[in-house]
């Protein structure tokens, strides 16, 4: 089965990284998606220069605030905007993210993998000096009395 992947995304004043995300995710192998974009309280000049460029593609569902309602209630209406597309499974991201072209796939086989029990982040890279410098990935899985714990790095 093809599971359908609603990733939620929120954009403040930053249109470059914003479309430079969406455009990674667009990059992806996995076809079974849709993108919900939440432009959270942008001024209305820059509001205006990312709907003009933005990528047209019927993947992406953009919602625009009025007002900057915070990172928590922003993601929260992404989620909730995203609930009624009826997804398999959710991907929170932030805005300045480059999404490897298998991430999705390797995200839904994670979530298969542990019965839906589970979740997922990947490796995160921060910017040291003059390069990256990855940071270990956690899982959250059920223990073997169907409790949550957190596993870093797992096969």
């Amino acid at each position: 089965m093809n599971y359908f992947v609603v990733l939620v995304l929120l954009n403040y004043n930053q249109n470059d990284y914003t479309v430079k995300c969406i455009e990674s995710i667009l990059n992806s192998d996995y076809s079974n998606y849709k993108i919900v974009l939440v432009d959270n309280g942008s001024t209305e000049v820059s509001a205006i220069e990312l709907e003009k460029i933005l990528p047209k593609d019927e993947k992406l569902v953009y919602k625009r605030l009025e007002q900057n309602i915070g990172y928590a209630r922003g993601t929260n209406y992404g989620l909730e905007e995203g609930y009624k597309l009826n997804p398999d499974f959710f991907l929170i991201m932030n805005n300045d993210t480059i999404l490897d072209k298998n991430a999705i796939k390797e995200m839904v086989k994670t979530c298969k993998k542990f019965n839906e029990k589970v979740l997922v982040t990947g490796k995160v890279y921060d910017f040291v000096g003059s390069g990256y410098k990855a940071e270990n990935i956690a899982v959250i899985l059920p223990d073997e009395k169907n409790e949550p714990h957190v596993v870093c790095n797992p096969a």
